[in-house]
């Protein structure tokens, strides 16, 4: 049987600027490298952006309806109904098709996916590159797949879930298949995506940090220095790449492996811009100048809150102080900055805490900054806070990701109990604060290197000014 691969299209999420530059989705190559070392044929089907995504891929199962495939199905939380409409047509075209769904909508528990999805098959819930394998060779050869871990699928009206497998190393995971993308998707978004091509690369899974609002399993894996640099120089090497934007939630949580990979990235002669995310915790100027001479460009820091009281609702574990720190140390290195902040994330948010966040960010004085409010994400703690106290209920979760959203509470109040207008309305607010202010205007023009980097902030900037104004989804 034939495998396709097919990342969901999600609706661009407000302030969300990546979601208007379709970049290579980094599980799907992922998987495509392991079927190919298999020697599984496989297809991926990623077309330009345009409106006929649906049409065209309606197209592409009918050209080989005369034979079942297994259609992998890689799906975001805000991409559910997307990913249900994939497996649809899928069936409905060739009944014999098998679709299998992974991604973090997996995050949901496999019963509640069944009962809102008819037309999925299996559901892959962790560890995709091994299982899915798995599956796939299990599924061509005949055998029995109740032996796979980490699967779950119905059988006579019962939801069976597999038991749970550690596979160890992730440096035992294969390359990601690039080449299995057009050229057109070696790209990244801004404020990354300065020089082309460039890459996604990550080198942890998991945080070891109990952030309340944290969607990322706690089980910290590492890959070893020896292969993020085999992977950087075969980007280098057979991609041509010039930047490269480091995935990992926290990059710099081990400092010493930070100093190992840049000390191997200099030695090896690997000359990339790059960028990554950290706490602000996790880093002094030391270790930023090091980053900073092994080519980083840009580093994203977790601000989340001015207010204490908040930080400590959010389990953050760091303070105002070490944000100032970790921000007046990129400034001086000449590092662009990007802050991250959380609005309307517990009771204790008021007009007076919005103003302390914006006050926060003038002195910090960032390159960018993304306010935002929290999403709400199944089996987490903030979520399951919530339903504790009954601000919104399990049907109200279900239903805004996978079913009716117009059922859902979600539409009318955050998370943390605060009305979505007034969460949204301070959004807004902090957000012109910041991008309306010609200081800052002239600090990101500033930062103005190449062509490329010109016409992706043009585009960026056109969305998000024009969403400050417009009402939009989350």
């Amino acid at each position: 049987m034939r495998v396709v691969l097919v990342q969901a299209p999600a609706r661009n999420l407000k302030f969300n600027i990546g979601g208007y530059f379709k970049i290579l989705p980094l599980g799907i190559a992922y998987l495509a490298g392991a079927l190919e070392d298999a020697r599984i044929p496989f297809q991926v089907y990623f077309p330009k952006p345009s409106d006929n995504f649906f049409g065209e891929y309606t197209k592409l199962m009918e050209t080989q309806k005369s034979r079942p495939l297994i259609v992998g199905v890689s799906a975001t939380l805000f991409a559910a109904r997307e990913a249900f409409r994939l497996a649809h047509i899928a069936k409905a075209i060739n009944p014999e098709n098998i679709v299998v769904l992974g991604g973090a909508v997996t995050s949901f528990h496999p019963e509640v996916i069944f009962h809102y999805s008819r037309d999925i098959d299996y559901i892959v819930r962790e560890n995709a590159e091994h299982v899915f394998l798995l599956l796939v060779l299990a599924l061509q050869e005949g055998r029995d797949v109740r032996g796979i871990p980490n699967i779950a699928f119905r059988q006579d009206a019962q939801t069976i879930c597999t038991g749970e497998r550690d596979f160890g190393d992730i440096d035992a995971i294969k390359l990601p298949l690039r080449e299995a993308f057009p050229r057109w998707a070696h790209i990244l978004h801004p404020p990354m995506g300065r020089y082309a091509p460039g890459y996604l690369v990550e080198t942890m899974r998991g945080c070891s940090y109990k952030c309340m609002f944290c969607s990322l399993p706690k089980k910290l894996q590492m890959r070893s220095v020896k292969s993020v640099i085999v992977e950087l120089d075969n980007l280098c090497g057979r991609f041509g790449a010039r930047e490269v934007y480091f995935i990992d939630p926290t990059f710099t949580l081990d400092k010493q492996r930070t100093y190992e990979l840049c000390e191997q990235m200099m030695a090896s002669r690997i000359k990339l811009q790059w960028s990554c995310m950290t706490r602000v915790d996790c880093i002094d100027e030391e270790l930023a100048g090091m980053m900073r001479t092994a080519g980083c460009d840009l580093i994203h820091f977790g601000v989340e809150s001015a207010t204490p009281q908040i930080l400590r609702d959010l389990k953050k574990d760091q303070g105002v102080t070490d944000a100032i720190s970790a921000f007046r140390a990129c400034e001086k290195l000449g590092i662009r900055t990007g802050a991250f902040m959380i609005i309307a994330s517990t009771i204790h948010d008021t007009d007076e805490t919005l103003r302390e966040a914006v006050a926060l960010i003038k002195k910090l004085r960032p390159t960018y900054v993304l306010y935002d409010h929290i999403k709400p994400i199944p089996n987490r703690p903030f979520t399951h806070n919530a339903i504790e106290q009954q601000i919104i209920t399990d049907a109200d979760l279900e239903e805004f990701y996978l079913g009716n959203k117009e059922k859902s509470r979600l539409c009318e109040i955050t998370i943390s109990g605060i009305p979505r207008t007034r969460a949204e309305d301070w959004v807004a607010r902090a957000s012109r604060d910041f991008y309306l202010s010609p200081l800052n205007i002239s600090r990101i023009l500033s930062c103005l290197r190449t062509k490329n980097d010109a016409i992706n902030l043009l585009k960026a900037g056109f969305y998000y000014y024009k969403e400050m104004y417009v009402r939009s989804e989350w």
